[in-house]
This record gives structure tokens, sequence and C-alpha cells, in this order.
């Protein structure tokens, strides 16, 4: 479950690679990065909650799926996403009910009644998520490159790719 995670942020990371179109402007895949961030993040819980629990729940409510983590699981994921997010007065709790339900929503966005997305914060819970789980078990193999941007600084944005290795890290974790 936390290797097909892991496929589906590369997979929203390079959704948001800026391709050049045949007219000379740039484009990208918006809605499949977003759907891809949030099916992400409902892997990575779901895949903390069956290390927890012996058994990972049904559902994609990001925050329903949070709030069954052990408290000390809650307050790893939450220091690495505040301190992703510094400066922006981010709180993970609040920002999990915004994101909640993005899977379903945006996966019928051309129904419309979908809300402004944050993106960037999606993106942030997705590798903060990440983290998480590999510092709570250092096991977790991939390949560098795929650790490169599920870490990366740049999560939820467009990237204009001038090389091999676009993404850059991220902060440092807090002291916890």
């Amino acid at each position: 479950m936390w290797r097909e995670a892991v496929q589906f942020h590369e997979s929203a990371q390079r959704n948001f690679e800026q391709r050049t179109g045949p007219d000379g402007r740039y484009a990208f895949p918006f809605t499949a990065g977003v759907v891809g961030l949030a099916f992400a993040s409902e892997l990575y819980l779901k895949t903390l909650l069956l290390v927890a629990h012996g058994k990972a729940p049904q559902g994609h409510r990001l925050n329903v799926l949070f709030a069954k983590l052990p408290g000390p699981i809650q307050a790893l994921v939450k220091a690495r996403y505040e301190q992703r997010r510094k400066g922006t007065g981010a709180i993970l709790e609040n920002d999990l009910v915004a994101y909640s339900n993005a899977f379903v929503e945006f996966r019928y966005v051309y129904e419309g009644g979908n809300k402004a997305m944050d993106v960037v914060g999606l993106g942030q819970v997705a590798a903060s998520l990440y983290e998480a789980s590999r510092r709570l078990y250092p096991d977790l193999q991939l390949y560098e490159y795929t650790h490169a941007r599920a870490t990366s600084a740049l999560q939820g944005v467009p990237i204009f790719s001038n090389g091999p290795h676009p993404y850059p890290p991220a902060p440092p974790w807090p002291e916890i």
C-alpha cells in the first residue's frame, strides 16, 4: 500500500511539470495532479493506520483517517507539515478538513461544485505523510530520485524543468 502511495505521489509530481505545447505555451494536467496528491495522502494514512492498528479503514476523507492515527504519529505528521508551511499560518487539522474529500471532488471536477484548492498545501500533506512514514519505518525502500521528488520543497506547484533535477530539498526536520 505504501509503495502505491509513493507511485501516486510521484505521478502527481510529474503532472505538475510544465510542458511546452505545439503553440509554445506551457500546460500541465492540474486536476490529475490534485487527484494523485489526494490519493497518495489517503494511502499514506491508510498505511500508517494498518501498521498501527492492524487494519486499514475504508473511506477517502483525509481528516477522518488522520483522526484515527495514534497521537504520537499525529504529532509527528503535524510538526512536519506545519514546519513545511512555516509562515503561512497553516494548521494541519484545519487544512485536512479543506482537503478532506479532494480525491472525490477533483475526480469529478467536470460536474462542478468543487471549491478552490490550495494544491501546495495538499502537496505538503502528502510529503509530510511520506516523510513521517520513512522516519517511523526507515526500512521502507525506494529509488533515490523518487525520494527527491516526494520530499522536495516543491509540492503541488508548477515545475519548470531546467535539467535533470528540478526538485529543491525540503527544509530540515523540526526538533520534536
